[in-house]
């Protein structure tokens, strides 16, 4: 099914975004 995963593709951008600011913000704070 195209809607999943298109869902699944969403969901797993957001998490690597979220993961990349994460990283940056302790490098940062480092």
């Amino acid at each position: 099914d195209l809607d999943g995963v298109d869902q699944v593709m969403r969901v797993h951008i957001a998490e690597a975004l979220s993961y990349r600011g994460e990283s940056l913000k302790q490098r940062q704070a480092a």
